[in-house]
C-alpha cells in the first residue's frame, strides 16, 4: 500500500489541475503514515502559495466540531443526548417553540424536523438566541425523530444550548472547550467578539466551467449561523480532529478531545434514519458511509467558493481530508475518491443509486410537478417539451430530473465545473400512497406546497 500512495503527490496535482481548482490541500493518515499535500495559491491575484497549514473554509464540516463540544458536556454529565431540549433554555423561549419535543440526538442527526435555513433576522447579529427563537417558531416540516432532513438551523441551535450550558458565547466555549486544549488550528470566518484573534484565511473562488473563468468571492457566513457553517480550518487540524475518533489506541490522537465511549454516540447509527441521496445513515454529529464491510464516518462542505471533505475509518486506521477554495471542487472530490481507489484504499462515500430510468411520469402514474418547499429552500419541478422533468432551485441552478420505474431520481448538473449528480426520491406516506406529498433531496426533507380553494379544505397542489 505505500509503494502504491507513493504516486499520490502527482495525481493530487493532475486532478487539481483538471478541476480548474486554484488552491487545495489533502492530508491523508495512514495506518502510521501522515502525507501532506498542499498545491496551488491562496488567491488567483495574489499569487500567495497554499502551504499544509493554509486555513480554507469548512462549510458544514464545521458541525463536527459544534456536535464534538457537546459530547464533551456529555463527558462532564453536563447534559442528556435525549433529554427534550427545553430542559437547557430559558422558560420564555420553551413557553413559545417545539423544544418539549425536540432532543439533542434528534438535533445532532438531522432528526428534529426544523426548517433547513432562514432568514427573517438579521443573521449578522451575533445573538444565537435571536435565530433560535424566529426558527423554533416556524412550523416543523416533519414530526421529530421520523424524517431525515438536514437542517442548518438545528445545528445553529445547538450552538445556543451550548452558549445556555456553559454561560459563555459559543465562540468562547469552542475555543475554551476544542481549539486551545487540544492544540487545534481552527478560526473562525466571522468572529464578533471584540479582540478576536484574527488568523489569515484563504480566498474562494467561483469557477465556471464553460468559459474557464475563475473569479474570487469572499467567505461569509452569518454570525447566527456560525455553529453550522462558520468555521475554517487546513486539511491536517481535520485529522488531527478525526484521529480523535479511532478506535485503536495506536492510531488515536495523543490528545483526544474526549473519551472514546461518548464520542461513539457521533458514528453509532441513529435508528430509523434515512439520509437519502447523502449517505447510508447518520449518527450525532458525523454521516455515515458503507464500503466494503467497514462503516466510514465523514461530513461535506460548501461555502462561498470553497468546499471541503473529511473522512475516518474509526474501526481502522485511516483519516483524511480534502480542502478547496474553488467551487469546482465539489466534482475534484468524487475523482480524488476514484483515485484512492485505484491505489486500493476505498473510502466510504455516497454513490448515487444507478436507477433504471424511464420517461414521463412515475409507474403510480401520479404527478410530480409542483413546489416543494422547506423553510427558504424551495426546489420546482417543471415538465419539458420532450415529457421529462427538470429541477429548478432560485439561486439559478437546475438539472434533469431522471426518474426511475418508482419514486426515485437523479438530478444532473453541471454547473461547478463538471458533472455532478444528486439523488432524491418522492414521498407519499402523508397521504397514503394517493398523492405525491414531498421530496428527499440531496438529504433535504420538502413538504410539497398547499392551497385552499374556496370549495375545499387544504389540497396537495397537482
Amino acid at each position: 500500500m505505500l509503494d502504491k500512495l507513493s504516486a499520490l503527490p502527482a495525481l493530487f496535482n493532475q486532478l487539481t489541475i483538471s478541476s480548474q481548482v486554484p488552491g487545495a490541500q489533502f492530508t491523508l493518515y495512514h495506518n502510521g503514515q501522515l502525507i501532506e499535500l498542499a498545491t496551488g495559491v491562496e488567491h488567483i491575484h495574489l499569487g500567495t502559495p497554499v502551504t499544509t497549514r493554509s486555513r480554507f473554509a469548512l462549510g458544514s464540516v464545521s458541525k463536527v466540531a459544534t456536535a464534538t463540544v457537546v459530547m464533551q458536556m456529555l463527558e462532564d454529565d453536563d447534559i442528556s443526548l435525549d433529554d427534550p431540549v427545553a430542559h437547557y433554555l430559558p422558560r420564555a423561549i420553551n413557553s413559545r417553540t417545539h423544544t418539549d419535543s425536540i432532543t439533542l440526538r434528534q438535533l445532532l442527526s438531522h432528526t428534529s424536523g426544523l426548517i433547513v435555513d432562514h432568514d427573517e433576522v438579521d443573521m449578522s447579529d451575533s445573538s444565537l438566541r435571536k435565530s433560535a427563537v424566529s426558527m423554533l417558531s416556524k412550523d416543523l416540516v416533519s414530526r421529530p425523530g421520523s424524517v431525515f432532513s438536514y437542517s442548518n438551523s438545528g445545528y445553529a441551535l445547538i450552538g445556543y444550548v451550548i452558549e445556555a450550558v456553559s454561560g459563555q458565547s459559543w465562540w468562547d466555549t469552542i475555543q475554551s472547550y476544542l481549539f486551545d486544549p487540544h492544540d487545534l488550528d481552527f478560526t473562525f470566518i466571522n468572529d464578533p467578539r471584540s479582540n478576536p484573534l484574527a488568523k489569515s484565511i484563504v480566498a474562494g473562488h467561483a469557477v465556471d466551467a464553460s468559459s474557464s473563468s475563475t473569479v474570487p468571492v469572499d467567505f461569509y457566513c452569518e454570525r447566527g449561523m456560525a455553529p453550522a457553517g462558520g468555521l475554517a480550518a487546513s486539511a491536517t487540524t481535520l485529522v488531527d480532529l478525526a484521529r480523535s475518533f479511532m478506535v485503536s489506541p495506536e492510531h488515536r490522537s495523543n490528545n483526544p478531545v474526549a473519551d472514546l465511549e461518548v464520542l461513539r454516540h457521533m458514528w453509532s447509527p441513529v435508528p430509523a434514519v434515512s439520509p437519502f441521496g447523502l449517505a447510508d445513515s447518520w449518527g450525532a454529529g458525523w454521516g455515515l458511509h458503507e464500503r466494503r464491510g467497514r462503516l466510514w464516518a465523514g461530513h461535506d462542505g460548501t461555502l462561498d467558493g470553497g468546499t471541503c471533505h473529511v473522512r475516518l475509518d474509526p474501526d481502522g486506521g485511516t483519516a483524511l481530508a480534502l480542502t478547496t477554495n474553488s467551487t469546482s471542487g465539489l466534482t475534484m472530490w468524487p475523482q480524488l475518491v476514484d483515485v484512492l481507489d485505484s491505489l486500493e484504499l476505498y473510502v466510504g462515500n455516497y454513490r448515487t443509486p444507478d436507477l433504471s430510468i424511464s420517461r414521463g411520469s412515475t409507474s403510480t402514474g401520479l404527478d410530480i410537478s409542483g413546489h416543494y418547499t422547506n423553510g427558504d429552500l424551495t426546489v420546482t419541478i417543471e415538465p419539458t417539451p420532450d415529457g421529462n422533468y427538470q429541477l429548478k432551485m432560485p439561486n439559478g441552478v437546475q438539472g434533469a430530473l431522471l426518474l426511475s420505474d418508482g419514486l426515485q431520481f437523479n438530478v444532473r448538473i453541471n454547473q461547478f465545473g463538471g458533472d455532478l449528480d444528486f439523488a432524491g426520491r418522492f414521498s407519499t406516506g402523508l397521504s397514503n400512497g394517493s398523492t405525491i406529498d414531498a421530496i428527499e433531496y440531496n438529504g433535504r426533507y420538502l413538504r410539497r406546497e398547499m392551497k385552499v380553494t374556496p370549495t375545499s379544505p387544504l389540497l396537495l397542489t397537482a
